[in-house]
C-alpha cells in the first residue's frame, strides 16, 4: 500500500513523494524516521487550520545541531511560537485514533495553498531584509 506525503529540507525544496506500507500500518515508523534521520517528535498543524496533519522532525535536532529549517519553521507556525525546525520534515496525516496515513487530495491541496502562502512570506521577508 502506497501513501501520499509531503517532504520539505532544510533548502526549502519540497516534494510530494509515495512511501510504502501495509494496511494495518500505512506510514511505518522506520519510514518517518529514516525520513528525518533519527528519532522522531510530531508538530500538528492546528495552528495553520490544518489538524488533521502532522509535521514529522528529528527530535534531536538541536542536540545534533542539524541545519535550521527556516521554510518549515514558517510553514508549520512554529516559528510563531518562539521556537524553529532543524533538520528534514516529513508531513503526512492522521485517522481518528491517531495512526499516520497518507494525504488524500483535499489535504494535498490545502498544503499546496500552504506552500504558497509561505513562499511569499519568506520571499517578503527577504525584501525587508535588504532594504
Amino acid at each position: 500500500m502506497k501513501s501520499k506525503v509531503l517532504k520539505i529540507n532544510t533548502a526549502g525544496k519540497w516534494k510530494f513523494v509515495e512511501v510504502e506500507g501495509s494496511e494495518a500500518d500505512p506510514i511505518p515508523l522506520q519510514t518517518m524516521q529514516k525520513a528525518v534521520g533519527g528519532l522522531i517528535e510530531c508538530w500538528n498543524l492546528d495552528v495553520m487550520g490544518l489538524p488533521e496533519i502532522d509535521v514529522w522532525f528529528n527530535e534531536e535536532g538541536k542536540i545534533r545541531a542539524l541545519p535550521l529549517n527556516p521554510f518549515a519553521s514558517v510553514l508549520s507556525g512554529i516559528s510563531f511560537f518562539g521556537d524553529v525546525i532543524l533538520g528534514d520534515v516529513f508531513i503526512c496525516a492522521h485517522e481518528g485514533e491517531g495512526k499516520s496515513v497518507g494525504l488524500n487530495d483535499e489535504q494535498e491541496m490545502s498544503l499546496r495553498r500552504l506552500i504558497d502562502t509561505t513562499t511569499r512570506f519568506i520571499k517578503e521577508i527577504q525584501v525587508l531584509r535588504k532594504a
